[in-house]
C-alpha cells in the first residue's frame, strides 16, 4: 500500500508570525521606485543590502535590476556592486572612482539567434569595406582585431562601459584583482575581454553604426558538412537486400581510413581542434570525437587542457621493464616496431584485496594465448567457448589457487577487458550487459576480437613466451610466508609480560623508512606526549602506497634530548621541514625485531579487526588485532 499523507493545519499563531516576519510584497512599479531612491542615496550597494532594507526577496530585487540595467538605468561592477547611471543619477560612481559626467553609452539589445545554445555553431563574420571577409569561430581573436582595426583610443572616447569600467582603459587603471581579465590591444590601451558571445556581437554592431565605419557585422551559423552515407546503408531503405554483416564490415573498413586520415592530419598539425578535424575531414563531431577518444585509451594521442589534440611520440627508452639476460625477443632488445601493443598489456587496470594484485585479467589472457599456440583460435576474431572456460580453469589452479581471497570466475574479466587489448563487439539491443553464463555470453557479443598490432606480436613464439612469463611476474602474486628483510633481525625475543603495544605511523613523504631499515636497526622517534616506557613493543605502520605494517620494535631508552639523538637526515625527503620547535621535544630509540612484506598485514585486513590508518600513536590496541599481527610476524611461539 502507499503511504498516506496527512494534513497538519498550523496554528493561527504561526501564520500571524509568519506573516509578521515574511518580506512584504509590493507591485513591481513601488519596488522599482524604491530602488531608485536607495541606490541615488547609498551607490555601490549589493542585492542582499537592497533587499533586507526594503524588505523584500534577493530574487525580486535581482530581476528588476537586471530589467533596470538592459534599459541602461543602472550598471554592476566585478564585484556585484550596483549604481545608477547618468540617466538616473547625477552621481554615478564605481568603487572610489567617479565615472565622468558624459552619458555612458547604451547598447541596444539585438536578437539572440538559437543557434548560439549549441556549441561550436556559431562564427563571426566581419565584411569590411576594402572587401576583405574575416570569418572565424575564435570569438575572442575576432574581437581583439575589431578593436585594434577601429582603434582604442576612439572606443574609449564613445564611454561604453562593462562590468562598472570602460570597455578600453589604460593600463594604470586595471584593478588589480582582476588584471587577467583585461587584454592588451596595443598603444597602452587594455579592454575587457570578459563578456558572453552575443554580448561581443552588441558592442561591435554598436560602434560600427556610431563611428559610421561600414564594417557589417554578422552572427552566422556554422554549416557542419556530415560523411556521406554508404550505398550499401541506404540500401536498407530500398527493395535492394543487403546482408546486416556486410554493412558492419563496410563501416568498419570506413572507420580505419578516417582513422588513418585524422592521425595523418593531427601529425602534420598538432594541437588541433576537434572542429579543425571535422571540417577538413568533412565529418561529424561525433565521428571524431569517438576516434581520438579510442585513440588516447590506446596511448596513441593525447589532450591538453585547452581541448587541443597531438600525437603521443613514442621515445626509444620507453618505461619497460628491463628483461632477463636470457630472453633475446624483440620486446627485450633493440626497438621494438610497435610498443604500444606491449605497454598496453603492461599498464591493465586490476583491483586490490588483501594486499594481492587481482589475477582475473592476467589469467584471462594467458588462456587467450594457450588457445593460439593450440590453434584453437585461428584469427583476430574468436567467440567464447567451453575449450576457453576450461583453459582458464586450468591456468587458475596452475598459477592462483593460492590466492583464496579471490574466486575462479572469467567472467569479470572479460567484461572489464580493456577494449584496447580485446575488442568487444555487443549484438543490438543488449550493449553493455555482462554474461553470467556461456549460453548468455552468445546473446551478449557478436564476436570478441585482439587488437591488431597485439595479434602480430602473438604469432612469434618467443615473443609470445615473453609476454607470459611478464604477465605472471606483473599481475601474479605468489604466496610468500611472511619473510624479513634480515635474518639476523629476527632472532628470538622474549617479550617482556608488562609490555604496552603501539602503532606508530611512519610517513614515506618526509622519511624514508625502507630505506632506513635496510642499512640500520636502530632508530630516534619523536616521542611527543606519548608516554612510552623501556620494554613497549612498537608495530610501525608505513604510509601509502605501501600502506602496511612492516616492522615490530622494542622501546631500549626513552626521553632522549635532541642533541643526543642519531643523526638520520641523509633519510629525510624534500617534503621534510625541520621546524625549530622540533629541538624541543624528547625521542624514543627503537630496536628494530622483526621485519614482514606479508600482504596480510595491510590496512584493507587490518581494518577487519577495528584499525584504521594512524594519523598518530595508537595504544589501546584490542587483543584480537594484536594477536593477528603477532602471528604474521611469527611470533606466536615466543614466550612472554
Amino acid at each position: 500500500m502507499s503511504p498516506t499523507h496527512t494534513y497538519v493545519k498550523e496554528s493561527d499563531t504561526h501564520i500571524v508570525y509568519k506573516k509578521k516576519n515574511s518580506p512584504v510584497r509590493h507591485d513591481d512599479n513601488d519596488i522599482t521606485d524604491s530602488i531608485i531612491s536607495y541606490l541615488t542615496k547609498h551607490p555601490n550597494s549589493k542585492a542582499i543590502d537592497i533587499a533586507n532594507y526594503l524588505k523584500v526577496t534577493r530574487k525580486e530585487v535581482n530581476s528588476i535590476l537586471y530589467r533596470l540595467r538592459k534599459e541602461g538605468r543602472c550598471e554592476v561592477n566585478l564585484r556585484f556592486e550596483w549604481w545608477l547611471t547618468h540617466q538616473s543619477s547625477s552621481s554615478c560612481i564605481k568603487g572610489n572612482n567617479e565615472i565622468s559626467q558624459r552619458e555612458v553609452a547604451q547598447i541596444p539589445s539585438l536578437p539572440r539567434p538559437k543557434f548560439l545554445n549549441r556549441h561550436g555553431a556559431a562564427l563571426f563574420r566581419l565584411s569590411y569595406p576594402n572587401g576583405n571577409v574575416e570569418e572565424s569561430d575564435d570569438f575572442l581573436a575576432t574581437y581583439v582585431n575589431f578593436i585594434k582595426y577601429v582603434g582604442p583610443e576612439r572606443i574609449e572616447k564613445m564611454n561604453i562601459y562593462s562590468s562598472g569600467k570602460n570597455l578600453v582603459i589604460r593600463k594604470n587603471e586595471i584593478p588589480t584583482e582582476y588584471k587577467d581579465m583585461f587584454k592588451e590591444v596595443g598603444n597602452g590601451y587594455f579592454f575587457n575581454a570578459i563578456s558572453t558571445t552575443h554580448r561581443k556581437y552588441e558592442v561591435m554592431s554598436f560602434i560600427t553604426e556610431q563611428l559610421n565605419l561600414g564594417i557589417k557585422v554578422e552572427l552566422v551559423e556554422k554549416v557542419l558538412s556530415k560523411r556521406p552515407i554508404l550505398k550499401e546503408e541506404n540500401s536498407l531503405y530500398t527493395s535492394q537486400k543487403v546482408s546486416p554483416n556486410h554493412i558492419a564490415q563496410q563501416k568498419m573498413h570506413n572507420d580505419e581510413d578516417l582513422q588513418n586520415s585524422l592521425i595523418d592530419y593531427i601529425t602534420r598539425f598538432p594541437n588541433s581542434r576537434v572542429s579543425d578535424i571535422a571540417n577538413y575531414l568533412k565529418v561529424t563531431h561525433k565521428e571524431v570525437n569517438s576516434i581520438l577518444h579510442r585513440l588516447q585509451k590506446m596511448g596513441r594521442c593525447k589532450i591538453n587542457p585547452y581541448f587541443q589534440w597531438s600525437i603521443v611520440e613514442v621515445s626509444s627508452n620507453s618505461s619497460v621493464k628491463e628483461p632477463a639476460q636470457e630472453c633475446n625477443c624483440k620486446y627485450c632488445t633493440s626497438k621494438y616496431i610497435d610498443t604500444l601493443a606491449y605497454n598496453r598489456i603492461f599498464s591493465m587496470k586490476y583491483s586490490n584485496k588483501d594486499g594481492y594484485k587481482a589475477p582475473h585479467k592476467a589469467i584471462y589472457l594467458l588462456s587467450i594465448i594457450d588457445c593460439i599456440e593450440l590453434k584453437h583460435i585461428v584469427e583476430r576474431r574468436f567467440h567464447i567457448t567451453k575449450f576457453l572456460l576450461h583453459q582458464f580453469e586450468v591456468n587458475w589452479k596452475k598459477y592462483a589457487s593460492h590466492l583464496v581471497c579471490f574466486s575462479p570466475t572469467i567472467w569479470n574479466p572479460i567484461f572489464y577487458m580493456e577494449d584496447s587489448i580485446i575488442h568487444k563487439v555487443w549484438n543490438p539491443g543488449v550493449a553493455m550487459v555482462q554474461p553470467r553464463n556461456l549460453s548468455r555470453c552468445h546473446v551478449v557479443f557478436n564476436y570478441l576480437e585482439i587488437a591488431s598490432d597485439l595479434w602480430k606480436v602473438l604469432q612469434d613464439k618467443q615473443e609470445t613466451q615473453c609476454i607470459k612469463t611478464k604477465l605472471i611476474e606483473t599481475y601474479i602474486p605468489t604466496y610468500k610466508e611472511p619473510l624479513s628483510l634480515n635474518e639476523t633481525k629476527n632472532e628470538t625475543h622474549k617479550i617482556s609480560k608488562d609490555a604496552t603495544y603501539w602503532i606508530l605511523p611512519g610517513n614515506t613523504n618526509i622519511f624514508r623508512v625502507t630505506d632506513y631499515f635496510n642499512e640500520h636497526d636502530i632508530v630516534d622517534w619523536k616521542q611527543s606526549h606519548y608516554k612510552l616506557k623501556i620494554g613497549d613493543i612498537v608495530f610501525l605502520y608505513v604510509s601509502s602506497p605501501i600502506s602496511s605494517i612492516r616492522y615490530m620494535l622494542e622501546v631500549i631508552k626513552c626521553d632522549i634530548p635532541y642533541d643526543e639523538s642519531i643523526n638520520d637526515e641523509e633519510y629525510w625527503t624534500e617534503n621534510h621541514e625541520m621546524a625549530a620547535s622540533l629541538r624541543d621535544y624528547k625521542y624514543v630509540r627503537l630496536k628494530l625485531l622483526k621485519t614482514s612484506d606479508s600482504p596480510r598485514l595491510h590496512l584493507y585486513t587490518l581494518s577487519k579487526y577495528g584499525m584504521s590508518a594512524p594519523q598518530g600513536a595508537m595504544r589501546n590496541l584490542s587483543k584480537a588485532l594484536v594477536d593477528y599481527i603477532k602471528s604474521q610476524f611469527s611470533l606466536s611461539s615466543i614466550p612472554e
